[in-house]
This record gives C-alpha cells, sequence and structure tokens, in this order.
C-alpha cells in the first residue's frame, strides 16, 4: 500500500530504452517500471519519466541545469560530451550487424551531418537555437536534457530539446522485467529486503532533506 500510494505503474512501450528496458515482440510483451512521484532530486543516470503532450516517455538524464552538452568524435565513434568530459555509456545499446559502419554502432551518428561531419543537433539547432552557445547545447535552468539508450529509434532531447522539471512525472523506482509475476515480483521484492530501502528513497529521504 506504501508503495503504490507514491508510485504509478508504466508499461514500457517501443525500443528506445533497449537493453536497459525493453518492449518484446508486441506491444502486449513488455517490461513494467515503477515511478516514484515523490522524489524530485535528479542525478546523472536516473531513469525518469517526462509528459510530452498527451503522451508520456521514459529516458535518462544525461546533463542538469547549467551542462554544457557536445557530440565528439572519441576512438572512431561519436559520444556524448558533457561539460568537456567524454561520457562512458556502458548501457547504450549498440547494433552488432555487420553492415553498419563502426562509429554509427552506438546510434549517435546522425545522416544529416553536414558534408559528412556529425551532427546530432542539426534540426534542433534550426528550431531552437536558443539553446546553443557557440555550437553546444546549454541545459536552462530548471530543465534536463535527456536520451535514450537505444539512441537509433529514440525521440528525446536531441528531438524535443530539454524538458521542464515541472514535465518530469517521476523517477523510476523499480522494473518488473516481462514474464516476472506480480505476486513473484512483490515477494521477491520484500523477502530480499529491498521493500524497506525503497522506503526509505520514497519518505525519509524527501521529508528529511
Amino acid at each position: 500500500i506504501l508503495f503504490s500510494s507514491v508510485t504509478i505503474e508504466c508499461d514500457v512501450i517501443g525500443a528506445s530504452m533497449m537493453p536497459t528496458y525493453n518492449n518484446y515482440v508486441s506491444d502486449k510483451c513488455h517490461d513494467v517500471v515503477y515511478v516514484n512521484t515523490c522524489d524530485k532530486k535528479f542525478s546523472y543516470g536516473d531513469i525518469i519519466v517526462v509528459k510530452t503532450g498527451k503522451e508520456s516517455i521514459i529516458k535518462r538524464v544525461i546533463a542538469l541545469p547549467g551542462d554544457t552538452i557536445d557530440i565528439v568524435e572519441d576512438g572512431g565513434e561519436y559520444k556524448v560530451e558533457r561539460n568537456g568530459e567524454i561520457l562512458q555509456e556502458n548501457y547504450i545499446y549498440y547494433d552488432y550487424s555487420p553492415s553498419v559502419p563502426a562509429n554509427e554502432k552506438n546510434g549517435m551518428f546522425d545522416n544529416n551531418g553536414i558534408n559528412g561531419t556529425y551532427s546530432r543537433f542539426l534540426l534542433l539547432k534550426s528550431t531552437k537555437p536558443e539553446l546553443f552557445k557557440d555550437g553546444k547545447l546549454v541545459v536552462p535552468e530548471n530543465e534536463v536534457f535527456v536520451l535514450g539508450d537505444h539512441r537509433w529509434v529514440s525521440l528525446d532531447s536531441s528531438h524535443y530539446g530539454t524538458f521542464k522539471m515541472s514535465e518530469i512525472e517521476g523517477k523510476v523506482e523499480r522494473v518488473r522485467y516481462f514474464g516476472q509475476s506480480e505476486f513473484k515480483f512483490y515477494y521477491d521484492y520484500i523477502v530480499r529486503g529491498e521493500f524497506f530501502s525503497t522506503i526509505v528513497n520514497l519518505f525519509w529521504k524527501n521529508i528529511v532533506l
């Protein structure tokens, strides 16, 4: 009762967060995430649910207010650079198909690049130039920059731009993977003692801090 009173249950539909969360075969077979609607203190790497019009999307927090984001080439791949430091993102989806060039396997390549130059932000720069300074995206105050783990198919901040904190519905607290029954999910959750750490996250941290 405590858990469900401060979380919302969301079905993971689509492939934009593979391999972290998955949509299997069809929309009827998918992982389910439980979103903490109370915790509004976000950190790098947190997975959140954001409201975009009539729909909600699930993405990973890459940058916070004041951060500078760019896409750079490193070791034959295009990678995210935050505040001058290249991110090592071991959670993103890689395409291992032989036909896919090495520098495109992590989904960060943009075929719309000018003269073969990579520019994932090409369309975003034309629609929201106010977000950019010296060619790099600067996250405004009270907003976040998010990306999906499967960059090839993800519509995220590289498409919509940054999101306001008020648009964030919450942070993913738990996941029930496809094939795991609700009974087993809650049984394992309680028996393993993880329930108590969640209650601390949901209540104590938000009340005391």
